[in-house]
């Protein structure tokens, strides 16, 4: 668990997403205390369960769609995610990590909240320079302004 902070520390510096020292991630650990469920907003990011013989780590198939590397892992499938199931010893543990570490940063790098707004006060600011200068990801990627000038279209050009 606690390597798995340490990987979510990493992936919120990288993207920036840390709100005042706080976690933008959530971890939900279930009773059974062997099954932690890893949020980005109501963002489903990662599961790792502890079985008898294997961790169970659960992803979401559009990642597995996106990164080619997870092709050739042996996996269960179901509509909505897919599991990975890799062995218990320590050594085996680093690629539950690494699984986990590119999980955490395809769902900070594809984050969209429920909830969007027109454009914060660096409308100008942001128009000028071509790209969302907000400096919180999370914050700005509910911004429609920024989903035009990705797009190309540039409202407010001087």
């Amino acid at each position: 668990m606690d390597r798995l902070k340490e990987i979510i520390a990493t992936v919120e510096t990288d993207y920036n997403i840390s709100r005042d020292g706080a976690s933008a991630f959530t971890i939900k650990t279930l009773a059974d205390n062997k099954t932690n469920s890893v949020y980005l907003g109501s963002n489903f990011a990662l599961r790792i369960k502890r079985m008898k013989l294997v961790y169970r780590l659960t992803i979401s198939n559009k990642l597995v769609d996106d990164y080619d590397s997870l092709h050739c892992v042996k996996y269960k499938e179901n509509a909505i995610d897919r599991t990975i199931d890799i062995d218990y010893p320590h050594d085996m543990l680093d690629e539950l990590y690494t699984y986990a570490d590119i999980a955490l940063r395809y769902t900070a790098a594809n984050y969209m909240p429920s909830i969007l707004f027109g454009c914060c006060s660096k409308y100008i600011e942001c128009s000028k320079a071509k790209k969302c200068l907000h400096d919180d990801l999370l914050y700005s990627k509910g911004c429609w302004y920024r989903l035009n000038i990705e797009k190309g279209k540039i409202l407010f050009d001087e």
